[in-house]
């Protein structure tokens, strides 16, 4: 149908290839008059991705690629009301909607199922990047950027900027500061040695002529890289570009290559500080990193090699060498990072987490000394076979989660695409693995290891220390900086940003007109479907236990689920489930040692996991039955292997290893702390409900901030607890593995079942059947007003209550209310005009109501807003257009597909579970389909209601959150 050197609407094709390793039909395009490039993954994939991108290399640290991401979006030539890309949230059915910012580039995907609702996102999308308002108003850069903010003379100077606040959560993070540092100081003749995303002491630094000049110079179609993805109209899509984009613009000569960094004569070592609490102790509190510049992202056999070799060495705690970074016990976690940031050079990473910093140079030494000894003794093949196994199955199943598999292809395809490498080499995957099987003999990844770590120069190492205060300092030394700037200033100058910030806040109060959003293209609601999306589940029953089943085209691909009642556990033996689900699969065995169970793992399955989840009663909160979740897959054809690995690992682990108990004691502590910093706004919903509802309170036993502090106790005083860990976790293995109280989850190939059935005897014939009676927990719930104080140098921010109790029901209206509240509400006030990186509304059927910021410079003027939700519904503008555009994008969020049949199954059966039947998911979305304006107004009680009750959490900076000690109950100090 298409012929190379052919043009179709401006576009001439350079090559077609078919591509079986993603069943997709690709052809690489270029534009006639301006050279943009184009690449077109077809297949038969509903979910169609579009997105364009564009080589932008920082030249500093103000973080311009940023901040102009952020504002391109704000309104365009065609578009001109305030924030087009809130409109479309609103509005559209996408399945994904969205902007980033990487090293040297900038993304701009959408994603929709719809034909005309992807064509409405390109357009908005095209002129966003093409024709910005930001030339005509410089508020949008004040907004998203930085600028002073001073309302009154008399007023402290203050800086204010969404990405300003975005960057400084970010930053907030030693082990982003880490990698941050690590990145830079590899690369500093080059574009990485900057931030792209922006250092806030220098954000402050950037002019709006610079920003300006930054999208003239790299926001043009000869600098750009157009993807589509999915069963789209090729013709049509390329039509459309030409016509109403790339054929206004001229061929234009841009310069935005990027450099090679020229290798060093030796390893460069570095060191800098990040801040702890003037209250903690500052041993064990270092991090490390040894990095090498690997290569070029062109050769694709070393990238792959690279990823591979990342498997072998630091996969799991058994890995050769992480296993003996781990018995070192020189800190509580390590990992490495190999080849996995898509940058011209790629790099390889080994870290440690939480160390004493008089053992750096151990650290550096042990991974030397352990590499040389891998590579005189040789790797083992199994080791090499299990990774290669491992990740012919992530490419096999292509597991994208509720995202489009197109993102996943876009971010692959732009590894080499941005350096003018061909994009369709990278989904040939087999051919890659292929070549490395068949090398792998030879002393192939031995050579890459005395290659590119041993004999490599090109390297760094950056050690970042705790210094206690300098958070504090941080903050102290802004203030005197803004309080000198001001003290410079004349009355005519103080005068102007006072004006500045006024107009600022007049232009974001200022709704958009009618003809404005109007413009913004939309769906109609006779172009939604009315139907809920459901599968239908095979309810069987094998050995005794009740088994269901789900079958589907899975691309030869065995699921299996295994769930196991916790209702039975003792409330004493609470504490010790966080630990119990993580060290099933990492000791030893009857029949194997940890290190032989680990390359079954990888040599047989695809993945084995281990969870929990709380299934909480539709008709009853107080009612919730919390699961242990067994989960494995792999290829059917292995079924039987997976079976008796499973059976291994739940029947026969043995928990008499203290030294490895104790390494993953430190390594799970170590992850919860991070998982605390990347993700404070969860933490702080977590801990707000667990003062109001007795299945978030069994939550925090189990997984919460109440399992963090229980496991740096037993770190601490690992010595007084072992006997207690090992008789604890043995006693967990004799009560939850009970038949009983167990149920499974199939899904597979219709063909597939019986070597199921045949196979998972293996397994149900070694469970006994117990009777033992269910606990009826009872927890304490205490109303309080909780401040976590931490050294991020910005807060999270949650305030609700259940509204069940209050008397109020559920309806599917909720899920429009929670919508409305955050992108018309609470994106203007706390986003908009307070700084924050974002907010938002969030709740369930099962009670729970809550209100969140993240990344917020403000405490109490965000709580203040939380307080006055109700005001606003009260006096809500909103129209029944307003309200349909809303309901559109609500059924379009509930429609967003799964990426696998297993999601699929796995998320009717979580709602079977919880007593929401298909009519009762059909009742649901008939509420939102009749949702008015009347009824949203209608919360405006409830909202009042649930502020009322003032349970409130907030996670944030330690002296902020001193400084508001008047609004707590309790302040607790994040350790």
């Amino acid at each position: 149908m298409y012929e190379i050197g052919k043009t179709y609407h401006g576009f001439t094709l350079k090559e077609e290839r078919e591509v079986k390793d993603i069943s997709s039909i690709c052809r690489l395009f270029e534009h006639e008059k301006t050279g943009a490039r184009l690449l077109y993954v077809s297949n038969n994939d509903e979910n169609k991705v579009f997105a364009i991108g564009f080589r932008t290399p920082p030249e500093n640290d103000t973080g311009v690629p940023h901040i102009l991401e952020h504002s391109v979006l704000c309104g365009s030539r065609k578009f001109p009301s305030k924030e087009p890309f809130v409109a479309l949230l609103k509005s559209s059915q996408n399945t994904f909607l969205n902007a980033a910012t990487y090293t040297d580039k900038t993304l701009y995907p959408v994603a929709s199922m719809n034909d005309k609702d992807l064509e409405n996102l390109m357009d908005v999308y095209l002129d966003a990047v093409f024709y910005p308002n930001i030339y005509n108003k410089k508020e949008i850069f004040m907004q998203e950027g930085w600028h002073y903010e001073l309302k009154k003379p008399e007023d402290e100077l203050k800086y204010k900027g969404v990405v300003y606040n975005e960057m400084k959560g970010i930053l907030s993070s030693p082990e982003t500061i880490l990698a941050m540092k690590s990145f830079n100081y590899l690369y500093p003749n080059t574009c990485y040695k900057f931030e792209a995303g922006g250092e806030p002491e220098k954000i402050v630094d950037l002019s709006y002529e610079e920003f300006l000049n930054f999208h003239r110079r790299y926001y043009h179609p000869s600098n750009s890289y157009i993807y589509f993805y999915g069963n789209g109209d090729i013709e049509a899509h390329l039509r459309f570009i030409n016509n109403q984009y790339l054929n206004n613009f001229e061929k234009a000569e841009i310069d935005s290559s990027i450099k090679l960094e020229q290798s060093f004569d030796a390893i460069r070592e570095y060191e800098f500080n990040y801040p702890i609490s003037s209250e903690d102790d500052d041993k064990h509190k270092s991090y490390f990193a040894v990095s090498f510049a690997v290569g070029n992202a062109l050769n694709r056999e070393l990238g792959v090699a690279i990823e591979i070799l990342g498997e072998v060495l630091m996969g799991n705690n058994t890995s050769p060498l992480k296993k003996i970074l781990l018995e070192s016990k020189i800190a509580k976690n390590f990992y490495m990072d190999a080849a996995s940031d898509p940058t011209l050079q790629p790099s390889i990473n080994v870290v440690a987490f939480e160390a004493d910093i008089d053992t750096k140079d151990e650290f550096k030494n042990i991974i030397f000394d352990t590499l040389s000894r891998i590579v005189d003794e040789k790797i083992d093949k199994e080791l090499i076979e299990g990774a290669i196994n491992k990740k012919e199955f992530i490419l096999r199943e292509a597991n994208s989660g509720k995202s489009p598999k197109g993102l996943i292809y876009l971010d692959e395809a732009f590894k080499t695409w941005l350096y003018d490498g061909n994009p369709i080499d990278v989904f040939e995957y087999s051919k890659y693995l292929d070549i490395l099987k068949n090398k792998m003999n030879n002393g192939y990844f031995e050579n890459i290891i005395k290659t590119y770590i041993l004999e490599n120069t090109h390297s760094v190492f950056v050690v970042l220390k705790p210094e206690k205060g300098l958070s504090e300092e941080k903050i102290k030394a802004e203030k005197q900086r803004l309080n000198k700037i001001k003290q410079t200033m004349s009355k005519e100058q103080v005068d102007e940003i006072i004006k500045g910030t006024n107009k600022l806040i007049e232009l974001q109060e200022k709704e958009d007109s009618k003809e404005e959003l109007e413009q913004i293209p939309r769906l109609k609601l006779s172009d939604i479907k009315r139907e809920n999306t459901w599968i239908d589940l095979e309810d069987r029953e094998i050995g005794g236990v009740r088994t269901i089943y789900y079958g589907d085209k899975t691309n030869k691909i065995m699921y299996i689920t295994l769930n196991f009642d916790l209702k039975t556990v003792d409330k004493e033996l609470l504490k010790y489930i966080a630990l119990f689900k993580v060290v099933l699969g990492e000791l030893n065995t009857k029949n194997f040692s940890s290190d032989e169970l680990a390359k079954q793992i990888d040599k047989n399955i695809g993945r084995f996991r281990i969870t929990t989840r709380n299934v909480i009663n539709y008709n009853n909160n107080k009612e919730y039955e919390p699961q242990l979740i067994v989960s494995t897959k792999g290829l059917a054809s292995k079924t039987k292997e997976m079976v008796e690995i499973v059976n291994e690992i739940i029947q026969n682990t043995i928990f008499d290893q203290d030294n490895k108990i104790h390494e993953i004691i430190k390594m799970l502590r170590a992850n919860m702390k991070s998982a605390i910093t990347y993700n404070g706004q969860e933490v702080a919903i977590d801990k707000l409900m667990a003062s109001f509802m007795e299945v978030a309170r069994y939550n925090e036993c189990i997984s919460g901030l109440e399992s963090y502090n229980f496991l740096i106790e037993m770190d601490e005083k690992f010595d007084d607890y072992k006997q207690e860990i090992k008789t604890s976790l043995q006693k967990l293995k004799q009560i939850i593995f009970n038949k009983k109280y167990m149920s499974m989850l199939v899904v597979c190939e219709d063909e597939d079942y019986a070597a199921f059935e045949e196979n998972i005897s293996i397994l149900l014939d070694n469970i006994e059947t117990k009777e033992i009676e269910k606990q009826k927990y009872e927890f304490e719930l205490k109303k309080e007003k909780l401040g976590l104080a931490t050294q991020s140098d910005v807060q999270f921010v949650a305030k609700g209550y259940d509204y069940s109790k209050l008397g109020y029901a559920y309806s599917g209206k909720h899920i429009l209310l929670k919508k409305i509240l955050g992108y018309e509400y609470l994106w203007n006030e706390v986003r908009v005009k307070g700084g924050a990186y974002g907010s938002a509304a969030l709740g369930s059927a099962f009670g729970n109501f809550v209100i969140v910021s993240w990344n917020d410079p403000n405490l109490k003027e965000t709580l203040d807003i939380y307080d006055n939700t109700h005001k606003y519904l009260e006096s809500m503008k909103l129209d029944a257009s307003d309200i349909e555009k809303y309901i559109i994008s609500t059924i379009g969020d509930l429609d967003i597909p799964f990426a696998t049949p297993y999601q699929k199954a796995y998320n009717i059966e979580n709602k079977l579970a919880a007593g929401i039947t298909r009519e009762i998911d059909q009742k649901i979305r008939n509420e939102i389909l009749e949702t008015t304006v009347e009824d949203i107004k209608g919360f405006a009680k409830m909202m009042k209601d649930l502020m009322k009750q003032d349970y409130i959490c907030v996670l944030g900076n330690e002296s902020k959150i001193n400084e508001n000690k008047d609004l707590f109950d309790r302040v607790e100090r994040v350790r």
